[in-house]
C-alpha cells in the first residue's frame, strides 16, 4: 500500500483505499504536485493527496502493467519500465502510454531517472546505464569506465554530477 505521513516519519497513515493489495513499487510526484504509484498492476494516480486513488492503465495490457521503476517529469511526461517487458511513455500525465521501441525495449530496466531539458536515464539489469536527449525518443549507452553493467540506483545532484548504484 502507499502511507503517508505528516509528522515526519513519526506516524504513518495508510492511503491506498481500495487498492491495499497491491504491490507499491515506485512512488512519484510532478510539479503539479500530482502523485503516480507504480505497482504490479499499472500506474495509480491522486490529486488529492491520496484521498481518493485512480488506475491509469490505457496502453498497458496485463503482461506489461507490472511496473517495477518510473520517472515522473514537468510537462506531463511519465515514463515507466514494465519488470523485464520494456519501457512505456505517457505525455500527458498517465491518461494513456505508449510503447518505446528500439533498442531500449530489450533491456531490463531497473531505475529511470529524468534530469531536465528532455533527459532521461535508464539504468539496467546487465546492459548499464543508457540516456535519452529527446524523451524517450532515441538512446545511447554511457557505460566507458563501468566495471559492472548492473546499474540499481541513479542521482544527479546540484552541481551536475552523476552517482549511480551497481550490483
Amino acid at each position: 500500500g502507499v502511507y503517508r505521513s505528516d509528522d515526519n516519519g513519526e506516524s504513518w497513515t495508510n492511503y491506498t483505499g481500495n487498492y491495499q493489495s497491491l504491490r507499491i513499487n515506485m512512488i512519484g510526484i510532478n510539479t503539479n504536485e500530482i502523485v503516480f504509484a507504480g505497482t504490479n498492476k499499472g500506474v495509480l494516480q491522486t490529486t488529492d493527496y491520496g484521498a481518493n486513488w485512480i488506475t491509469l492503465n490505457e496502453g498497458f495490457d496485463d503482461a506489461f502493467a507490472n511496473i517495477s521503476t518510473m520517472a515522473v517529469c514537468s510537462l506531463g511526461y511519465i515514463y515507466a519500465a514494465s519488470s523485464g517487458n520494456g519501457l512505456f511513455r505517457s505525455t500527458n500525465n498517465g491518461d494513456y502510454w505508449e510503447v518505446i521501441p528500439g533498442e531500449i525495449s530489450n533491456v531490463i530496466i531497473s531505475c529511470l531517472m529524468a534530469t531536465g531539458n528532455n533527459q532521461l536515464f535508464a539504468g539496467t539489469a546487465g546492459s548499464g546505464i543508457y540516456l535519452s536527449t529527446d524523451n524517450g525518443i532515441s538512446w545511447a549507452s554511457k557505460n566507458r569506465g563501468l566495471t559492472d553493467l548492473n546499474v540499481n540506483a541513479i542521482l544527479k545532484i546540484a552541481n551536475g554530477d552523476l552517482f549511480i548504484g551497481t550490483g
